[in-house]
């Protein structure tokens, strides 16, 4: 893994990271066995399938992205616009307060006791939740069209790593104050990042409003006539504000007055 990161520009650093934490847990799995230690071997061992679970998935999605690279399928084909990205970053915000809410409820429950196996396997079921959850940030941040060095891709990756861990703590059964903390951030994060995405929207849809109209600098090839017609149209459109009677005067004086000096001259 670490040559081919070498040789891959698209190879990220956290796959590296990943591949040290899981072989750390095997090495440490094996040493709890070999000590008899089975309580800290069942969790160390949980934890190592974990992190091979996640290292398998990272490893998919990094080929699933050279694939695209090399059809040369871009944001043009498979990209999102600003108001999808905002339509699914809410209801990614939805699910995940639901989740946070979830975790919370079950540190209630345990006040302190033992995990039954009925609450491991809520924790697992939680655990799935939660990489769902990362795989949409993860399509949102690859089709979302964001460029290199974005802060606003910055904030999805770092919301992408704060779930991995997260992932691997409830797989591991590891239920603490820590956990409670990162995700509560995961969730501020998300809020903040659905708030630059409106913001985003806003500013676009301000300079297409702004735009320059195709009246204020007619081409200056058009003749008198066709730009005289073109105005009486817009004074007929029904999407236009209509212009009182006296101003309508006005613009017909005013042509008028084109078409004497045009004769004059």
């Amino acid at each position: 893994l670490y040559k081919l990161s070498t040789k891959i520009p698209q190879f990220a650093n956290r796959i590296n990271k990943q591949k040290a934490q899981t072989l750390e847990r095997i090495q440490f799995s094996l040493t709890q066995m070999i000590e008899r230690q089975q309580n800290r071997a069942s969790l160390a061992s949980r934890q190592s399938f974990g992190g091979l679970n996640e290292l398998s998935y990272e490893l998919a999605n990094l080929m699933d992205q050279l694939q695209n690279s090399q059809s040369g399928s871009g944001s043009s084909s498979g990209g999102m616009t600003m108001q999808q990205m905002i339509e699914q970053i809410q209801q990614m915000g939805e699910q995940q307060q639901k989740m946070n809410q979830q975790i919370q409820d079950m540190i209630n429950d345990m006040q302190g006791e033992r995990l039954t196996q009925d609450q491991s396997q809520r924790l697992e079921q939680i655990s799935r939740q939660q990489k769902a959850i990362r795989k949409q940030l993860q399509e949102m941040q690859q089709n979302g069209g964001l460029e290199t060095g974005d802060k606003l891709g910055s904030e999805l990756q770092r919301m992408i790593e704060d779930m991995e861990d997260t992932i691997n703590d409830l797989r591991g059964s590891v239920v603490d104050p820590i956990l409670i903390e990162r995700q509560q951030n995961i969730l501020s994060r998300m809020l903040q990042a659905e708030d630059a995405l409106q913001e985003r929207d806003e500013e676009e849809q301000r300079k297409g409003a702004v735009a320059e109209d195709p009246l204020s600098r007619p081409d200056p090839s058009m003749s008198l006539e066709e730009l005289e017609q073109r105005i009486r149209q817009r004074l007929n459109d029904p999407n236009f504000t209509p212009f009182a009677p006296d101003y309508q005067l006005l613009i017909q004086q005013y042509f008028e007055l084109l078409r004497q000096q045009q004769v004059d001259i």
